[in-house]
């Protein structure tokens, strides 16, 4: 469980806005890694083609694919640089208070 560091109310697991408040819950930047991720995955493409075709002197495929690679990482570091640099949006729960301890009775039964 977490708390919404703007009003505090207590949130559930995988909400993204605060039903309270109304604050967005995702930090910015999470998008942009993910699409860094699906272009560095996709740069996979060219660097295949381009390692076969490097035996017939043809190294365009594999200098398209490490351009996608390069792309790849420079917007996944763009995209952690972000979420970084951005505010918590929530913080952990506070446990939730101890119930005092019943009172002593007599001591003489």
């Amino acid at each position: 469980m977490a708390d919404c560091a703007a009003c505090d109310t207590r949130l559930e697991e995988g909400v993204t806005k605060c039903p309270q408040c109304g604050a967005a819950l995702k930090r910015p930047g999470s998008a942009l890694m993910a699409l860094g991720w699906v272009i560095l995955c996709i740069s996979a493409i060219p660097l295949v083609v381009g390692a076969v075709s490097v035996q017939q002197q043809d190294y365009r495929a594999l200098g398209v694919g490490i351009a996608f690679a390069v792309a790849g990482a420079v917007v996944i570091f763009i995209g952690r640089a972000k979420i970084a640099a951005s505010p918590a949006t929530t913080r952990p729960s506070a446990p939730p208070a101890a119930a005092p301890p019943p009172p002593a009775g007599p001591a003489g039964r």
